[in-house]
């Protein structure tokens, strides 16, 4: 297969997984945003309670991913999948009961918000390995815009249809809609017909132990893996300085309805991303991978200063945090598409599980210190000012890959 996007059409197994998660991120959609509007405006959370129930996402996905570094690369891929988002299907559809039974609570949702998060990282760590053995190395670029551009479509839809259906319908039904959007892509997995290689065997004295460190030493001693690790690091603790205190600040600090809150995500960071990923491969055929990655980085924590103004302006909040969606997200979204593509090729194949798996505890620790510190900081000096500190700091993530060799990688 090569990297020309008309032949995704030939590659039937692909499409059937495509598609599938295509319905998947569709239905997810509509989930992420219910679940903290449930817990904004029907249970009434404190930003400390909000960050809390953020921080029940990333707790799990350090423990699982610390786990993970250790068998992931034992087992087929494929199963892993498939029972990772059957799983999935029933945390939500019992919140969704819970819900429309008025039996829901912060603590059973910091109990799903756990399970989800440990699945999603068994999930997103073994898709990322099993990604590469539907295609070729050369295709992988344009493998991965494809699917940034098709989870970004739904992301359009997705939040808008999410604020109108909780307005229209409840919460419950939302959440009930992404339980069944998760059958979608166990169905397009279970249709693959491609065999996958047998993984190699471990003997017994190859302890569990020595997978970890084997993995960690597979980031830590590439020096772009290295960098581009360390720039998830950054980026992310301050992202979710933001984070820990978003959904709140637009629902309190700018007075915006849910049907509002669906608009800007959907229409102003689904777009975003949309565009960021359909252009990530041809931006990076011209400039080069490095630089592309680098120039997005960049341009994302410049992107974020509107989000910033919103709080000196809050009469211009909708239009600001609009603006900051779309332009973030377009950015980043060039810069995942091609990030993850570098991974794959340089991760080697043994090694790929696992290493994704050290990435995804990078990146959860750090996601985890920012949801503590947006949450202590939007407790004692407000939404805003937690608001203003992590789109400042956030400007400073892009120097770990501006000090690494990446800059002169060029293609894949």
């Amino acid at each position: 297969m090569q990297s020309n996007p008309r032949h995704f059409w030939r590659n039937a197994n692909l499409l059937k997984v495509l598609i599938g998660e295509t319905i998947s991120d569709l239905g997810s959609q509509v989930g992420d945003l219910a679940l903290p509007l449930l817990a904004a405006l029907s249970l009434g959370v404190t930003p400390a309670q909000m960050a809390v129930l953020l921080s029940a996402d990333y707790i799990p996905r350090v423990v699982v991913g610390l786990l993970a570094t250790g068998w992931i690369d034992r087992l087929r891929r494929r199963p892993v999948l498939i029972s990772a988002n059957v799983i999935r299907a029933a945390v939500l559809a019992a919140v969704a009961v819970a819900s429309a039974s008025r039996l829901l609570n912060a603590e059973l949702l910091y109990a799903a918000g756990m399970t989800l998060a440990a699945l999603d990282v068994v999930f997103t760590t073994t898709f990322v390995a099993y990604l590469p053995s539907l295609t070729e190395p050369t295709a992988l670029i344009s493998v991965n815009a494809a699917r940034a551009t098709t989870s970004a479509g739904a992301g359009v839809v997705g939040p808008a249809a999410a604020g109108a259906l909780i307005a229209l319908l409840g919460a419950p039904v939302a959440v009930a809609i992404d339980s069944a959007s998760f059958l979608a892509s166990v169905g397009g997995l279970t249709l693959v017909r491609t065999r996958e290689a047998v993984p190699v065997r471990r003997t017994p004295e190859h302890h569990i132990l020595a997978e970890i460190a084997e993995g960690w030493r597979g980031l830590m001693t590439q020096p772009v893996l290295r960098a581009i690790a360390a720039t998830a690091f950054s980026a992310n603790f301050f992202y979710r300085i933001i984070m820990s205190v978003y959904v709140l600040y637009l629902t309190r600090g700018l007075g915006l309805s849910p049907a509002i809150i669906g608009i800007v995500f959907g229409v102003g960071g689904g777009l975003g991303v949309l565009i960021g990923s359909a252009g990530a491969s041809a931006i990076a055929g011209r400039l080069g991978i490095g630089r592309t990655m680098i120039a997005a980085h960049l341009l994302f924590g410049i992107f974020g200063l509107p989000l910033a103004a919103s709080v000196a302006v809050p009469r211009w909040g909708a239009p600001l945090v609009f603006a900051s969606e779309f332009a973030q997200l377009a950015a980043n979204a060039v810069y995942m598409v091609n990030r993850t593509s570098l991974e794959q090729v340089l991760a080697p194949e043994h090694l790929r599980g696992r290493i994704q798996a050290c990435r995804t505890v990078v990146h959860a620790v750090a996601g985890l210190l920012g949801l503590v510190v947006g949450g202590i900081v939007g407790e004692q000096l407000g939404p805003g000012v937690a608001i203003a500190t992590g789109v400042i700091g956030g400007l400073t993530s892009f120097v770990w890959l501006s000090a690494s060799p990446i800059g002169g990688v060029k293609d894949l």
